[in-house]
């Protein structure tokens, strides 16, 4: 993958930090720390619209009867879900919501 050139400012603890524990190679431990932590980021919004989608099919009947029912739950869409348990799910939409909305 193409990389690109750019400028940060990093507190110079932190950068300390780095250039001894990694010494020559602390630029590239950073870049694996942002890769890491965006594929982790990535990963946990695919779980929760995973559990969208699951709340989406159970609550279809009662807060998702004017959807098409085979529409597909993604980390964009989510609001589709959320905003049908608020109004329609009751408590235990709110309950629900929240856990979406971690």
């Amino acid at each position: 993958m193409a990389q690109k050139l750019i400028s940060i400012r990093i507190p110079e603890d932190v950068l300390l930090f780095f250039k001894e524990e990694y010494q020559a190679g602390y630029q590239k431990e950073i870049k694996k720390l942002l890769a890491d932590h965006m594929i982790t980021t990535k990963s946990d919004k695919f779980l929760i619209a995973g559990r969208a989608q699951q709340l989406f099919i159970d609550y279809y009947a009662q807060c998702f009867w004017h959807y098409d029912r085979n529409l597909k739950i993604t980390p964009k869409n989510m609001n589709i879900v959320i905003d049908g348990l608020r109004k329609y799910g009751g408590k235990k939409g709110f309950l629900l919501v929240s856990e979406l909305c971690q």
